[in-house]
């Protein structure tokens, strides 16, 4: 018995069509549960953590959360801020041709330890 693959939700669908007309490729740099995509080993997913949106950084088989929220806004910009990052070198989205801005920028070295462990780093909390 095959599984059908559930319809994604609607804001799944235009945040999708938004990535794509950034210049952003499916599989290739993102991937958006419940839409077809074959992936590379290097991108950003969006997708559900139990009731809640969740966006992830994938690499070679290993996810480490980026976001977890009720709030769809809040999950869509945190997707794209990582996307923009993991494909600027790519030579696609806004920074193409620059250097982005970083994740940590205007943080004191307590606050990015502490927001690195947040992320998963150094054993703490995901």
């Amino acid at each position: 018995m095959t599984e059908q693959i559930p319809d994604p939700p609607p804001e799944f669908v235009e945040l999708h069509r938004e990535a794509e007309a950034l210049g952003y490729l499916n599989g290739t740099d993102f991937q958006v549960w419940y839409v077809p995509a074959s992936l590379s080993s290097e991108l950003i997913v969006l997708g559900f953590d139990g009731p809640d949106y969740a966006v992830w950084y994938r690499d070679m088989g290993e996810s480490r959360l980026v976001v977890r929220t009720p709030d769809f806004a809040r999950a869509r910009e945190e997707f794209l801020a990582e996307l923009a990052r993991l494909a600027w070198p790519r030579g696609r989205g806004p920074y193409a041709g620059t250097t982005p801005p970083g994740r940590y920028d205007g943080m004191t070295p307590e606050q990015v330890y502490e927001a690195m462990q947040r992320e998963g780093y150094f054993g703490g909390p995901s």
